[in-house]
């Protein structure tokens, strides 16, 4: 009669903490990328470098001018709207619902 595999409640959670700490691998070392190229970690700082390094002028503008020139075109600058716009184009507008 040929061994059948059981798997006990310990063989599941160890698979299952394997899983977890692949997960948190990946996420650190897409962290580790991001403040390699980016310097910074925080999402509108991101995207000020991320203007500065598409824009020529805005690489010798200061941090009050160029985040002045981000929030006429998104609007106010929080944390979740810098999310956002990373995630689509900085050309496509951003639609307010208060407005």
């Amino acid at each position: 009669m040929p061994a059948t595999r059981r798997t006990s409640w310990r063989g599941k959670r160890g698979r299952n903490a394997r899983t977890i700490q692949t997960i948190v691998g990946v996420a650190a070392l897409l962290a580790i990328l991001v403040y390699l190229n980016y310097r910074t970690l925080s999402p509108c700082e991101i995207l000020r470098e991320a203007v500065r390094q598409r824009e020529g002028l805005a690489a010798v503008l200061p941090d009050g001018v160029v985040d002045l020139g981000i929030s006429a075109q998104i609007g106010a600058m929080s944390p979740a709207r810098c999310i956002v716009v990373m995630l689509y184009n900085l050309n496509t507008p951003i639609h307010d619902p208060k407005r």
